[in-house]
């Protein structure tokens, strides 16, 4: 089975493969329903994620910079990215006060 989505990092291509982006695409549409544009900009980071996770060992090895990396702009496409509705995705605070 061939990879559906491009892949750009050189260093992680090799190590994709299309049941890692089955894994992504699931752990994506469980978080909800995106455009297609924005569904695939986040499995894309969820694969470099996953790849990052199964592959990196050390603490200051290629593989954890990559991660905190890809990490960061998942989170920032996540918030960023649009539902069907043309809504995004929204977070609630609460604020905590002392007694």
């Amino acid at each position: 089975m061939p990879l559906e989505l491009t892949y750009t990092d050189a260093a992680l291509k090799g190590r994709i493969t299309p049941e890692l982006e089955v894994r992504a695409r699931a752990d994506i549409d469980a978080m909800g329903p995106f455009l297609p544009e924005s569904r695939d900009k986040l499995t894309v980071l969820r694969v470099y994620i996953l790849a990052c996770l199964e592959h990196g060992g050390q603490r200051d090895d290629a593989f954890e910079v990559k991660l905190g990396q890809y990490r960061k702009e998942f989170e920032f496409i996540y918030r960023n990215a649009k539902r069907p509705d043309g809504s995004r995705v929204t977070f609630m605070s609460v604020p905590i006060e002392r007694a």
